[in-house]
């Protein structure tokens, strides 16, 4: 949703505020420290926003009845007024984790939780319920007298990923297929699917990838292979008109068994999805092959490698 200039809007405690509604927040009382603050209701999504343009640093403190398995809050901050958020590391205080999204699920009653969240180059900041919560849930922010330095997670929880398929039977002609692929995560075998999840509160990272195609044999035919890495980011799952993360073509020469295979070119550093925003709402990707050959089907290969890792954006 687009936001106002707060730069007018009333300060509590040198703070301005704007609630979901877009009214200014009043502040309120909890534990004795001035906040602003939002309740938000049972089985609801909310957030609550703040300007920050003039804090060093803030803290965001959340205190549901109950705490649910698998409840997350997200936290994101703006540096033009409010038109755009993007993610913002902030500090579990009892933990110490940093992350952009956190998950508060250790079945605790009434216990405040509170992250620390440095404010220095943004004017506003907000915490955002993405996970309902079987209860209400009060979401509060108020301005710290400390100094925090941005904190910036690298490769933080990296967990190894391979996706692949070998061998596979080309599908009709023409026709745009999904691979069903192999998971292996941090050297455990995970099964195998035509669509992936991506893990909530992580990116995937592709660092390689390599490609496959063999011509029938049997017969001698030319194989025309067209691969590609379909991805959703909201529910209802990946499918072929889903957008195209990368796409590669390849072919045999018709001759019986012609093989080759090849390497798609990977940035620096490696190529992310980064679906931090949506990833409690079904996120998925999946890889397809599309061939188109005269006769007999030939078989195509496919292996993906990366990691999955909390990072600050």
């Amino acid at each position: 949703m687009s936001q106002k200039v707060f730069g007018s809007r009333p300060r509590y405690n040198g703070f301005p505020v704007l609630l979901d509604d877009g009214t200014v927040g009043a502040a309120s009382g909890i534990t004795g420290q001035t906040l602003t603050s939002n309740t938000v209701a049972a089985n609801s999504v909310g957030s609550v926003f703040a300007d920050v343009s003039t804090a060093n640093s803030c803290a965001l403190i959340i205190n549901p009845a109950t705490y649910s398995a698998g409840a997350q809050v997200v936290f994101e901050s703006s540096r033009d007024n409010g038109v755009t958020y993007a993610p913002h590391p902030v500090i579990r205080s009892d933990t110490g984790f940093v992350a952009t999204s956190h998950y508060l699920s250790d079945g605790s009653a009434s216990k405040f939780v509170k992250f620390d969240a440095s404010c220095i180059g943004i004017q506003s900041i907000r915490m955002r319920i993405v996970t309902t919560f079987s209860t209400s849930v009060t979401l509060a922010i108020q301005p710290s007298a400390a100094t925090l330095a941005n904190p910036v997670v690298t490769d933080g929880g990296r967990q190894h990923i391979c996706y692949y398929a070998a061998r596979v039977t080309c599908n009709t002609s023409g026709a745009e297929t999904f691979f069903t692929v192999n998971q292996t995560k941090a050297s455990s075998a995970n099964g195998s699917a035509t669509a992936w999840n991506l893990t909530n509160g992580k990116r995937f990272r592709m660092t390689a990838i390599q490609l496959g195609r063999q011509a029938s044999t049997s017969v001698a035919t030319l194989i025309n292979t067209v691969f590609r890495m379909r991805f959703n980011p909201n529910a209802g799952g990946v499918t072929t008109s889903s957008a195209v993360v990368w796409e590669a073509r390849a072919a045999t020469h018709a001759a019986l068994g012609a093989y080759g295979n090849i390497t798609v070119p990977i940035p620096e550093g490696g190529f992310d999805i980064e679906p931090y925003y949506n990833a409690n709402n079904g996120a998925q990707f999946g890889f397809t092959h599309t061939s188109t050959y005269n006769t007999n089907p030939g078989t195509v290969d496919i292996c993906v490698f990366g990691y999955e890792y909390s990072a600050s954006a």
